[in-house]
């Protein structure tokens, strides 16, 4: 019998062979015997496990120490050393797919509710209304200047109006240009304003105020109320 033919068991009943010892090594690698395994030789006289078998050294073949940390280069080093590309996920930067595919599916996701909803008032109050806004309040103010040009406490205080008036109506324009949640909110407030402020200038009393903002409410802040709480989710 050959001295490199070995018979192993790995449940101590059946017994497998004949191999060689490099086939009982592979096997203790694989795990599929352990160092409790029996095993046999010729120059053996009985059946041993495979950690008494002198010539079996599993622990040094088989299962070799872990290698310490500090021998493992770490990433930086490695792309310092220009053996590694930078990762741009470790660098907290997108990925250029994920970029691409975040803005296609935003796209997607902004004409898919535009087709569900009609935005022709919405894009006539953008680019039409509010800017006809604001020409209105510097044409107003220039009327100002002549009616009370020997008045400046007045004209200040017109002045500092038709400021607010027209800062507003900038950011109004691009927060709903955008389609940001921060100009669809900004526009209740306008709203609101202009229906409070806007009688201001024409009623003479006090009933004749009551009539206009009660009108207001009727004709142009429930309206506007009801469109803009329907088109809530054009806005991000």
């Amino acid at each position: 019998m050959k001295q490199d033919q070995w018979f192993y068991s790995i449940d101590g009943k059946n017994q497998q062979g004949a191999v060689t010892k490099a086939d009982i090594f592979r096997l203790l690698q694989e795990g599929t015997l352990t160092s409790d395994s029996l095993v046999w030789n010729a120059q053996l006289g009985d059946w041993k496990p495979v950690r008494d078998v002198d010539e079996i050294d599993w622990q040094s073949e088989v299962l070799p120490p872990p290698l310490p940390k500090q021998n493992l280069p770490d990433e930086e080093s490695l792309h310092k050393s220009g053996l590694a590309a930078p990762n741009a996920a470790s660098k907290g930067e997108p990925d250029i797919d994920e970029v691409v595919l975040y803005e296609e599916s935003k796209a997607t996701d902004v004409a898919t509710k535009e087709g569900d909803l009609p935005v022709r008032w919405l894009n006539f109050y953008i680019y039409v209304r509010v800017p006809l806004c604001m020409v209105r309040s510097l044409l107003f103010f220039g009327i100002s200047l002549l009616m009370f040009a020997e008045e400046p406490a007045v004209l200040v205080f017109m002045g500092v109006l038709t400021g607010i008036d027209i800062g507003l109506s900038i950011f109004l324009f691009i927060g709903l240009h955008r389609r940001r949640v921060w100009g669809w909110r900004l526009n209740w407030v306008v709203l609101v304003l202009e229906v409070f402020l806007r009688p201001l200038d024409r009623a003479e009393d006090a009933v004749m105020y009551i009539v206009f903002l009660i009108a207001a409410l009727l004709l142009w802040l429930l309206p506007n109320a009801i469109y803009f709480s329907k088109r809530r989710q054009l806005f991000t």
